[in-house]
């Protein structure tokens, strides 16, 4: 009797560790969703006097850096105007002359649509990434899987089939092996943990990086328009709303992607439960999600260039 309620003891010890090793992992999970989630679904409107992020905070001032280069390509494009007009003047075809003409026209016409039409563009943007994908959270799956392995383990299950920690150190008798024991799960428990946070990073700096790219382009884009004045200089304009669009198209990209490997790993684990492989798996489809921006990219340039082509 005495055995057998020690080993119950010591079951229901290891059961409630291994619980509470779970939990920590999914409150640690969970204080990571605020920086994923608020820049995976969600792109602010960089081009708003105060750009509000997803968790509330708002950054303000960025127009005052707009209107300094406003105030840089305005003369430029004065003198580059009568460059060009003093140029065009000597040449006896008048097509050439107005050919100019337009060019001025459609360049003063870039200055006044382009701030609204790129913000037009990022609320097009939020809202196909909410038509595919309702749920804001990234960190869903890793929720569900925690879950999972909740119930397997307070069912009976060994907590090292999830790879996570249980055996405790004995100090009487057998210190050296549950040592070892113990340093082994710890390790192993350690290595899957780095894997899923550092692919979970890899996927958040990828899109705060991607937000600080448009935000520096929408303070830039008065420098590029002017460039759209000459046929030779016209490819710096085109490159500039070139790597606007993919940029742009990253999100709804890789949320794409996302929302179908979440409905596959959510099939998987519905039927087979939560297992150490399922979780690499999972992670494996971040690393892959996380190069999707530059197959994204690489179509987008061809098709892009096909375009400008014809």
């Amino acid at each position: 009797d005495n055995i057998a309620k020690q080993s119950a003891q010591q079951s229901y010890s290891t059961t409630n560790e291994a619980c509470a090793n779970v939990a920590t992992l999914k409150n640690f999970i969970a204080s990571l969703d605020g920086l994923l989630g608020g820049f995976i679904f969600y792109t602010p409107d960089v081009f708003a006097d105060n750009i509000t992020l997803r968790d509330g905070a708002s950054i303000k001032g960025l127009s005052n850096f707009r209107n300094i280069f406003y105030a840089i390509s305005i003369p430029l494009i004065a003198i580059a105007t009568a460059f060009f007009a003093i140029q065009k003047l000597g040449d006896d075809r008048p097509f050439v002359f107005k050919s100019f003409i337009i060019r001025l026209f459609m360049v003063a016409g870039l200055f006044i649509v382009t701030p609204t039409l790129l913000s037009y563009t990022i609320q097009a943007n939020n809202l196909l990434v909410k038509q595919i994908q309702q749920d804001t959270k990234v960190t869903t799956f890793i929720d569900n899987y925690l879950d999972n392995v909740n119930q397997q383990v307070n069912s009976g299950q060994d907590p090292q089939k999830f790879g996570i920690p249980n055996t405790q150190i004995s100090i009487i008798g057998g210190f050296i092996n549950s040592f070892w024991k113990f340093l082994l799960q710890g390790v192993l428990f350690f290595i899957i943990l780095i894997f899923l946070v550092t692919g979970l990073l890899f996927i958040a700096f990828q899109s705060i990086i991607r937000f600080a790219t448009l935000l520096f382009l929408s303070v830039l884009f008065p420098l590029a328009i002017p460039f759209a004045l000459s046929e030779k200089t016209e490819g710096i304009t085109n490159e500039y709303f070139k790597t606007w669009l993919s940029f742009l198209i990253h999100q709804p990209a890789f949320v794409l992607g996302y929302a179908i490997a979440a409905a596959i790993l959510e099939q998987i684990l519905a039927k087979n439960g939560a297992s150490i492989g399922l979780l690499f798996f999972y992670t494996g489809f971040l690393f892959f999600l996380g190069s999707a921006n530059v197959l994204v990219s690489r179509i987008l340039s061809e098709s892009w260039a096909s375009l400008l082509a014809n």
